[in-house]
């Protein structure tokens, strides 16, 4: 039941941004892992953060499928993948993410990672440096200290997840997305909602306890390789940056009129930010700071 629900409301989210995209079910390393797939190109793994689902990508599916093949999956204990008992730190994830990329065949990818998304695709590049060709960062946990973190949206979580508090689930999407207007609210609350409440659906936040958003150390981003784009919302409510994230190199842009969720607020700048970084193999000039 939970397992149809959740699916009946993904494709309510898809039908909002007029998507009908392909879609399964694969084997990643022992968890049952959902993924949604598009266009053709270089291949695009696309990490959404905690709480959430692959679906909340689907604004940035249309202009991104057309130069890249979109894998889309839902991270272990999220979404409509398996939700085991597991410590989720970012070891687990990164160890469940290198099983996904095995069993859908991909040598090497780009990764996008949203919130915790980016945290694991920061720890997958340093565990796994050859296979993340490109990192983009996008309002990524785990740059900045936790004095940057907006509590009363970690408070709504909190609520939301424990006691499956639809005010705090709805005041807490109000946080991650700056332009609602957009955005089907309904659907992505009942979603996430669904989520929480689907067995093991509490299992990545009780379990992980936030350990997959730790804060890296100075000496683990120097050991980034591959070129990395940072994309920060202007006007994100949730982690306030303390200065500019510490990777060498890296690609710095902030997004204004766009919150912790820039590719819901901005969706065509956003895949036209990671078009332009990934296919010109982050060469382009690279101006840290730079407002689009």
């Amino acid at each position: 039941m939970e397992e149809t629900t959740l699916a009946t409301l993904r494709e309510e989210i898809l039908a909002y941004y007029g998507l009908n995209i392909g879609h399964g079910f694969i084997d990643a390393g022992g968890v049952r892992t959902f993924y949604l797939s598009a266009g053709s190109g270089p291949p695009l793994v696309m990490l959404h953060g905690a709480g959430g689902g692959g679906v909340l990508w689907a604004p940035v599916v249309d202009a991104l499928r057309k130069q890249f093949s979109l894998i889309i999956p839902d991270v272990v204990g999220y979404g409509e993948s398996g939700k085991p008992n597991g410590p989720y730190d970012r070891l687990y994830f990164t160890r469940w993410l290198l099983g996904f990329m095995d069993a859908m065949q991909l040598n090497q990818a780009s990764l996008v990672g949203n919130s915790q998304g980016g945290a694991i695709a920061l720890q997958f590049a340093l565990d796994n440096p050859d296979r993340a060709s490109h990192l983009v960062l996008v309002c990524s946990a785990g740059l900045h200290p936790l004095r940057s973190i907006g509590w009363p949206a970690v408070v709504d979580l909190i609520r939301s997840q424990l006691f499956l508090s639809k005010k705090s689930m709805r005041r807490l999407v109000h946080r991650l997305v700056y332009d609602i207007s957009r955005f089907p609210l309904d659907s992505a609350v009942q979603y996430l909602e669904a989520v929480a409440a689907s067995p093991g659906g509490k299992n990545a936040f009780l379990k992980g306890r936030g350990r997959a958003v730790r804060t890296f150390t100075g000496m683990e981003l120097d050991r980034i390789t591959c070129p990395a784009l940072v994309l920060w919302g202007a006007e994100d409510r949730i982690i306030r940056p303390v200065g500019v994230p510490a990777i060498a190199g890296a690609t710095v842009r902030w997004m204004t009129g766009a919150g912790h969720t820039p590719f819901i607020d901005r969706p065509a700048l956003f895949a036209r930010q990671v078009a332009e970084f990934i296919l010109q193999k982050g060469k382009h000039a690279r101006f840290t700071g730079q407002s689009v």
